[in-house]
């Protein structure tokens, strides 16, 4: 029975292993001047709703990167669903970003992300209808995340 169970912990410890490695190394990515190997990075994290790239991506997010880039931390943030931070970082973005491209993308992550009952959810909703009234993409997914909500 206790070579059966060094056996299994002894794979476990192997498949894990490299998981751990490539997640580090995924999150290295994040910080490459090379912006396909960064949307990769992203893309991948988040699939993988990896909560230790939380904090590089959120970074990542609101850094001097092109829109692109942002645009697909932001996704990877939503995927990865991490409420709190995430939701008050989001609402961050939506209030200070000028690119509509990244507002939308901020929204549909928020609403990903399903931290309703956080006020910065609630907040980022009224401040991105402020600010963006005049987009009809971002005026659509504040209705759509309304309806699902039931307001």
């Amino acid at each position: 029975m206790k070579i059966r169970s060094m056996v299994l912990t002894a794979a476990l410890f192997m498949a894990i292993g490299p998981l751990a490695a490539n997640v580090d190394e995924k999150i290295k990515d994040l910080q490459s001047e090379d912006d396909a190997k960064v949307i990769a990075a992203a893309q991948w994290l988040g699939k993988e709703g990896e909560k230790k790239a939380v904090d590089p991506l959120i970074k990542l997010a609101k850094s001097e990167r092109s829109p692109v880039v942002r645009i697909h931390a932001i996704s990877a943030l939503g995927l990865i669903q991490e409420k709190g931070k995430t939701t008050t970082e989001l609402k961050g973005i939506i209030s200070q970003e000028v690119d509509k491209s990244v507002v939308y993308a901020a929204l549909v992550a928020l609403m990903n992300v399903k931290d309703f009952e956080n006020a910065d959810f609630k907040t980022a909703l009224e401040t991105a209808e402020q600010k963006h009234q005049d987009d009809i993409y971002i005026k659509d997914i504040i209705q759509r995340i309304r309806k699902a909500l039931g307001k």
